[in-house]
């Protein structure tokens, strides 16, 4: 009987040690996204200025925290490309506008995980003699990464040489779109993916190619 006994507090006392190694997860806790917050511009490139373990414990998802990351690897060496294309790679200070980046960020679909559409980006070239305009830049990307992915980013510039459009591109990308003569205005971005992937990305960012 004795042995019966210890047998069955053993087995309850192994039962109980199992179950502490398993952490609870709360209730209350949330999944939430990257968003444009947890962006900066440094140095002309874009930068997550959140670590992956503090994205985590506030509840984004690991692999769209990686996917954020790698994309913005890239769309930076995109930029590094295009500022050296256009001789224009060296670091800008307030004072000189030449190169500079007037507008940045991420646009995200479906749209429920943060957003796919900003309006109303004031755009102000700093030299308006000049022909050079601006420049898209924009990167698309999605957590499958597969060449199956469409992604479609629709642009309107309200201004003087404004103009309307989309870009339509398949798999991962990497792109630009100078808009010359452009001088002062406003932009609208809309992105919209489609494809087996939970959702895609769009870093954008907008120079002065003045």
């Amino acid at each position: 009987m004795k042995k019966i006994i210890f047998l069955f507090c053993f087995i309850s006392l192994f039962a109980c040690s199992k179950s502490e190694d398993i952490p609870l997860i709360p209730d209350n806790i949330e999944v939430s996204h990257i968003t444009n917050d947890d962006l900066a511009l440094v140095d002309g490139l874009i930068q997550l200025k959140i670590s992956k373990e503090e994205a985590v414990s506030r509840g984004v998802p690991a692999l769209e925290y990686d996917v954020v990351k790698e994309a913005l690897i890239k769309h930076n060496e995109g930029t590094t490309e295009l500022l050296k294309k256009q001789g224009k790679e060296r670091v800008q200070t307030k004072s000189d506008r030449y190169g500079n980046t007037m507008a940045y960020g991420m646009l995200q679909d479906p749209a429920d995980l943060h957003f796919n559409y900003i309006s109303f980006i004031p755009l102000c070239v700093a030299n308006e003699e000049s022909d050079g305009g601006i420049i898209l830049s924009y990167t698309f990307s999605s957590d499958s990464i597969s060449e199956l992915d469409r992604h479609v980013l629709k642009y309107q510039y309200v201004g003087y040489f404004g103009g309307m459009g989309e870009i339509e591109e398949y798999g991962y990308t990497i792109g630009d779109l100078p808009l010359p003569g452009f001088t002062s205005g406003s932009a609208s971005l809309e992105y919209n993916f489609y494809g087996n992937a939970s959702y895609g990305i769009c870093i954008y960012q907008i120079y002065d190619n003045t």
